[in-house]
């Protein structure tokens, strides 16, 4: 009897510590272009960190005066960084960003999406 409730025991904290890892995998950010991605992204990540939330960029391209803008692109979402620093890539750090739907823009990196900041988008000042 005493077996029993010790392989009954195992068995519970088992399935407990199988429901934790499942909950942890299901909730945790994802790589990948999405609206939550976005929201991770800050002004003065550097590519890298960048690059850990959203993947491998699909396209850069490099500007004038040590900039570069890299794209990532999953179905109608878009986004596009801005990076500016001097030196090897590693240095260069986000400057701008912005989230498209369907070609539109949709939010600027620091920008919320509550309704007053989409409002505040249509206003023309």
């Amino acid at each position: 009897m005493r077996l029993w409730w010790l392989v009954l025991g195992t068995w519970a904290l088992a399935l407990l510590g199988l429901a934790g890892r499942l909950s942890t995998w299901a909730t945790a950010p994802h790589v990948g272009v999405s609206l939550e991605n976005f929201h991770r992204l800050k002004q003065g990540m550097t590519a890298q960190e960048a690059e850990e939330i959203l993947g491998q960029p699909n396209d850069t391209a490099f500007g004038m005066h040590y900039s570069s803008w890299e794209t990532w692109q999953n179905g109608d979402k878009t986004i596009i960084l801005e990076y500016f620093g001097g030196g090897d890539r590693a240095t260069w750090d986000v400057s701008k960003g912005a989230l498209l739907e369907n070609g539109q823009l949709t939010l600027r990196l620091g920008e919320s999406a509550s309704l007053a900041g989409c409002l505040r988008r249509l206003l023309p000042w």
